[in-house]
């Protein structure tokens, strides 16, 4: 029977929720939605009939959920505490020593991380597939392949003088060597507007659009980025010379006095990127990701780990959906969540966002899923209750409606094929 109904309290996606409710899934392959309304309307599809059902009373069904920034090469890190005394530079550092190397190695964390956002209700995720030995590499990407999640593996990569022109060699020759089909595509990660030249993002745009890759990049994440973009001083200049990447005096400063979403302004406008994590913004650094389609991608437990409200006051997430930016959730990395984290799922930035900011539960919603999708290069139309959607997974959240699913944080399970 390749029919499945399913009887809840209530549904809910980023455009409407129901009460009560009914889906009817089409379970051949994959689900595909064959309506979703109120349980009457369901009724009248020819296939209701003779379907199997499932009931979940007291239960909200939601899309599947997309994480769209994760590092899931470092979930053998687990959990660590922010230490204020080393900086942001020096916390990087410890993540650049704390990476794998080895095939086996990489694949496992993978493994790990992605079994930790299958167990959150995530369908999708735009993983971070780290540079090795501070190369871009491939073998996080293969890693991905190899398990249940679908998405997009975004090759990270430094580009700096006087190693840029043979990094973007390697860079140019990855489309070549990518042999993913189906469930993951290859995207490109310019790791950050301090540790990427202009060229260097230049050249991600132009692949992007030669052989349709997402891209995405850390951008106006900490103070000391502004610092280095803007005047070529602060802690990044030792640690881009630690890297190899910087050499001697006389460099002259990125950004020219710019903010880093203004420096990045040119090739921003080129192709549509998803930038992640945005601590700190302007009106006129809205207003140029506004304009250039960019698609934001926060990370709320992320973001407070590193104390940026104090240090560079609340995160401007509503700001950026007023003027039509979409903002989707990721979850970073296991390193900056809490002690004990056992899923690696944008829910919890949901249920944080929600008990902090009272933010609506339609617009989190939408940011864990159709924004999601966007951000990572997929069909949005695919994270929704619609008819003709399909996804690999429906949600099931234990309470009766979204709002109140998201006051108690309440749990939530899987149904799949």
């Amino acid at each position: 029977m390749n029919t499945l109904r399913i009887d809840a309290s209530s549904l809910a996606d980023s455009q409407r929720e129901v009460s009560p409710a009914s889906v009817l899934l089409d379970v051949t392959a994959e689900f595909t939605v064959l309506a979703a309304g109120e349980p009457g309307e369901v009724d009248r599809h020819p296939r209701a009939r003779g379907a199997r059902r499932m009931d979940r009373a007291g239960c909200t069904i939601i899309p599947g959920l997309v994480n769209a920034h994760a590092h899931l090469d470092l979930t053998h890190v687990g959990p660590l505490p922010f230490d204020p005394a080393n900086g942001f530079s020096g916390w990087i550092d410890h993540v650049r020593r704390s990476r794998l190397t080895g095939d086996s190695e990489i694949a496992d964390s993978v493994a790990r991380g992605a079994k930790m956002c299958l167990a959150g209700g995530v369908v999708a995720v735009g993983d971070i597939a780290g540079a090795v030995r501070g190369l871009p590499s491939l073998q996080a990407s293969r890693a991905l392949l190899a398990t249940d999640l679908k998405g997009t593996s975004f090759v990270e990569f430094f580009a700096w003088p006087p190693r840029e022109a043979d990094v973007l060699d390697l860079v140019s020759m990855l489309p070549s060597q990518w042999d993913g089909r189906g469930r993951v595509r290859l995207g490109l990660q310019p790791h950050a507007p301090y540790s990427v030249s202009i060229r260097g993002y230049g050249l991600a745009q132009v692949m992007g659009r030669d052989f349709d890759l997402p891209v995405c990049t850390h951008l106006a994440e900490s103070v000391e980025e502004a610092r280095f973009i803007a005047s070529h001083e602060g802690v990044f200049v030792e640690f881009l010379r630690g890297l190899g990447l910087q050499t001697g005096g006389g460099q002259r400063a990125p950004g020219a006095g710019r903010t880093p979403v203004a420096h990045l302004e040119p090739v921003l406008h080129e192709r549509p990127m998803a930038v992640v994590h945005l601590n700190q913004l302007s009106d006129a650094d809205i207003a140029i990701l506004s304009a250039s389609r960019s698609t934001a991608v926060y990370c709320p437990r992320a973001s407070d780990y590193f104390g940026v409200p104090a240090a560079m006051g609340p995160h401007r997430y509503r700001d950026l959906l007023d003027a039509r930016v979409p903002v989707a959730l990721g979850t970073d990395s296991i390193i900056n969540l809490p002690e004990g984290t056992t899923r690696l799922s944008p829910w919890d930035e949901m249920v944080y966002l929600f008990a902090r900011d009272g933010t609506d539960p339609r617009t989190l919603l939408a940011m864990a899923t159709v924004h999601g999708a966007r951000a990572i290069g997929l069909d949005p139309t695919h994270f929704a209750l619609r008819v003709g959607a399909k996804t690999d997974a429906l949600c099931v959240l234990t309470s009766d409606s979204l709002e109140a699913a998201l006051g108690a944080g309440a749990d939530l399970a899987v149904i799949r094929p």
